[in-house]
């Protein structure tokens, strides 16, 4: 076992530095959003995570609040809010460790590099005091564990910080990792299922204790108000199509190139249409559109390009070209507009913040409750 970890340990220790620079170019392109560590949404249920409140459909979420009120980091928004910025940096850390297992070093700091341009580091920088810096760590877990212990375990702990997501989230993990040829042995989906189900017990118990009838939370939401949150989306549709991936849109590009030039790998082109097309398909009903799809679609996707350099052979000719041309690209991305889908409304990073802000304070003070997107 101790020769097992020690490359795992090896590698560490060049990505934990690596992965903390990655983290201050984040902040210096997205800065940190440091008002959520106030009265609103999640903040406020991990004062008391077992108080009943109603009116909150954001108790679907146990887990967030939970280890927040556990290491009493409520006690000032800085902490409250820079709690997320740890696990993003352990995602990018467990990412580097794991791809480069196999991948070389160069292609694989390429890669978790990259993810600092894609719409998930915005979210995570621009929605500090939301679940979703678990929703990543999880996700990444599930797309490159082959443990069926581990596996059942992630899902379990997944379901019980954001179950809506994760019932999206999970299945598409498991077809692409089929579809590109990973491991997708029964014990992990049976694991997964096993996990899922249990989280969904916790949380209908939950939601029971607080006094909230378990079918009044997301999906119902989804449900009432999707088709009105789809329409207003819709009126700006390429600029909502940009924002979903933003520049990562030209990675993926470069990688259905690469497929198509190569005459192979075309289940991971596959994987890749049926990603973006799954993830538009839960997103277009969410009033956070781009967070939504951010989430949903990351992990997949990091699988296809893990997958196509994979393919492209050690020490290739094609390899050196594909991460030079993927270097250009993300170089070139850091020029290119940040904009964010959010209720219809297309907006830059400013004004992003400005309207979450307002929206959020209004209708907590209109509803009384931890009222906030779904």
């Amino acid at each position: 076992m101790v020769a097992l970890l020690m490359p795992a340990r090896r590698r560490l220790r060049f990505y934990l530095p690596y992965v903390i620079v990655l983290a201050a170019c984040g902040l210096a392109i997205y800065g940190l959003d440091l008002r959520w560590g106030r009265e609103v949404y999640y903040y406020r249920a991990s004062l008391a995570p077992f108080a009943a409140e109603p009116n909150s459909y954001t108790r679907e979420t146990l887990l967030h609040p939970l280890v927040i009120w556990l290491l009493h980091l409520n006690v000032s928004p800085i902490t409250y809010s820079t709690f997320g910025l740890f696990w993003w940096i352990a995602t990018l850390c467990y990412l580097g460790v794991t791809i480069e297992a196999e991948l070389g070093r160069a292609q694989t700091a390429l890669i978790v590099g990259s993810l600092v341009m894609h719409p998930v580091a915005m979210i995570l920088y621009t929605w500090t005091g939301m679940p979703d810096y678990f929703t990543v760590f999880f996700t990444a877990i599930l797309c490159f564990t082959n443990q069926a212990t581990v596996a059942g375990v992630i899902a379990f702990l997944a379901a019980t910080n954001h179950l809506t997501l994760m019932l999206v989230i999970v299945p598409l993990v498991g077809v692409v990792r089929w579809l590109i040829g990973r491991a997708v042995m029964w014990p992990i989906v049976l694991a997964e299922a096993l996990g899922l189900l249990l989280g969904k017990a916790v949380i209908v118990l939950y939601l029971m204790k607080a006094g909230i009838y378990p079918l009044s939370g997301r999906i119902q939401y989804a449900f009432d108000n999707g088709v009105d949150i789809a329409r207003r989306s819709l009126a700006h549709p390429w600029g909502l199509l940009w924002s979903l991936n933003l520049s990562f849109w030209l990675i993926m590009a470069m990688m259905i190139v690469v497929i198509i030039a190569r005459r192979s790998d075309w289940r991971a082109l596959i994987a890749i249409i049926i990603t973006i097309l799954w993830s538009i398909a839960v997103t277009l009903p969410a009033e956070d559109t781009t967070r939504i799809y951010a989430l949903v679609s990351w992990g997949p996707i990091l699988l296809v390009i893990v997958r196509v350099f994979t393919s492209l052979g050690g020490t290739s000719t094609a390899r050196r070209l594909v991460s030079f041309a993927y270097a250009t690209i993300c170089l070139v991305g850091l020029c290119l507009p940040i904009v964010f889908s959010w209720g219809g409304n297309l907006l830059g990073m400013e004004d992003t913040r400005a309207l979450l802000w307002t929206t959020i304070t209004h209708r907590q003070a209109n509803k009384g409750g931890l009222v906030g997107p779904p």
